[in-house]
């Protein structure tokens, strides 16, 4: 039965709110990460080490989400995902009050397991959307993520500020998750995969799902298995995947570290952090809102480079700044030029159709990298230098978005000869691509390393 306008709208409108309401909860909680280290008196590498529990669970999600959404379908998913959110900080409260490292981390495992299989789903859905919209509007639900992080970080704050117990936060954003998800899934339409030939195509958000998320359907065993590794040995294609790794460890750090650097490199108090982290997504919100527009005139590369070298900046100036109101110019400037990495680099991994799903399966399987990189590495460095003059690791790595900006400029029609594909992708603007339908797909693994 076909969507009306009407229920598509609808469908839109309630995918942007599961999206800002991903990013409330997710941001709520990282607020609160230095009243959690101090109350199971961790060390900067003993929670470093304990944040890798989210990116397995992340990484274990992106396995088994495809079969998931297979089965019960997008909102049927979208029920399961708020359930384990609400498994995942009732776990977070029990652990935080008992003191149970063990416990946390099992939240954290559900936690990452939620969040990154949570996001197949919504992805399915928003592919859906841009597909029938014909322009890049993936930007839009990231920006809704984004001020959904926004909102989540001054809630975080202000209950710090009020000193409110973490454990009451937790149990709270456990309500407003799955409550908001079992609305949401009553809200979302069901449509059947359709078929070309008997095969259901790529590029279509409810075959990928049918397809197992990131496979095309030949017919032939092992054709699927095969074409992932071809994937991988298209260099394009690998070079793109270690651009997003650089760009997942610079989202990540400051997730993860950036209200800890506040309080322990200024001596600031937890709401005053959780402040800071509210300047990075506030400035991540504004560049999205503003992504589609500077992608169309100044093109994937330049928007790409332009934004490391803001990013540097900020890192640079938040490092060495003498005082805070100083640091916080440099946190807007980071969080101004990381903010596009992700739409960016999605559009350029799918510029052949047929090959998009498989391409940015492997950007994100880079991406999701940084989760097992990230917090151990900087939580070492941390150990030894102080949390806030690690992130300038952050910086050196940045250097390599610089370096290989130019891989993700729109493919020529000589690059696609063999994908199936026949043409270049429909381009706008400055030599920017539409981006296909399949590049939400990349969200799952890239968020599998977020799910702190």
């Amino acid at each position: 039965m076909a969507v009306t306008t009407q229920g598509r709208d609808r469908a839109r409108w309630t995918l942007i709110g599961l999206f800002a309401v991903t990013g409330f909860t997710l941001s709520a909680w990282i607020a609160r990460l230095p009243a959690v280290r101090d109350a199971l008196g961790l060390s900067p590498a003993g929670l470093g080490g304990v944040l890798l529990a989210a990116a397995i669970g992340g990484l274990l999600a992106t396995v088994i989400a495809p079969a998931v959404v297979t089965r019960l379908g997008i909102p049927g998913s979208v029920r399961l995902t708020g359930v384990l959110y609400a498994v995942a900080y009732a776990l977070l409260a029990v652990g935080v009050g008992i003191g149970s490292l063990a416990v946390v981390g099992a939240g954290l495992l559900v936690n990452g397991v939620a969040f990154a299989g949570g996001n197949l789903p919504l992805s399915l859905g928003s592919a859906d959307v841009e597909r029938r919209a014909g322009r890049p509007v993936l930007p839009q639900f990231h920006a809704a993520f984004s001020v959904g992080t926004v909102l989540g970080s001054l809630a975080g704050a202000a209950a710090a500020a009020l000193d409110v117990d973490p454990r009451a936060q937790m149990v709270a954003m456990a309500a407003l998750a799955v409550g908001w998800r079992w609305w949401a899934a009553a809200v979302l339409p069901s449509e059947r995969p359709r078929t070309v030939g008997g095969q259901v195509p790529v590029a279509s958000a409810a075959g990928l799902a049918r397809a197992g998320g990131a496979r095309r359907r030949t017919g032939r065993p092992g054709d699927e298995g095969r074409g992932r590794f071809a994937a991988l040995r298209e260099p394009r294609t690998v070079l793109i995947g270690v651009l997003a790794l650089a760009a997942a460890i610079s989202e990540g750090a400051a997730n993860d570290w950036l209200a800890l650097g506040v309080v322990d490199g200024f001596g600031a108090s937890e709401s005053v952090a959780a402040a800071a982290f509210a300047v990075f997504v506030a400035a991540m919100t504004l560049s999205r809102l503003a992504g589609t527009r500077l992608i169309e005139r100044f093109g994937r590369v330049a928007v790409l480079r332009a934004g490391a070298v803001v990013s540097i900046s900020g890192i640079v100036v938040f490092v060495t700044s003498p005082t805070l109101p100083l640091a916080l110019v440099g946190v807007a400037a980071w969080g101004l030029g990381t903010a596009l990495n992700f739409p960016v680099l999605i559009s350029a991994a799918a510029d052949a159709p047929r090959l998009a799903a498989l391409r940015v399966t492997v950007l994100g399987t880079f991406a999701g990298l940084a989760g097992f990189l990230e917090p151990p590495g900087l939580g070492a460095l941390g150990q030894g230098v102080g949390v806030r003059t690690a992130v300038l690791a952050v910086a050196v790595v940045l250097r390599v978005v610089i370096i290989l900006a130019r891989v993700v400029a729109v493919e020529r029609p000589a690059d696609l000869a063999g994908t199936g594909d026949g043409a270049a992708p429909a381009s706008i603007g400055h030599g920017a691509p539409r981006q296909s339908a399949t590049a939400p797909l990349a969200e799952p693994a890239v968020a599998a390393c977020r799910a702190v």
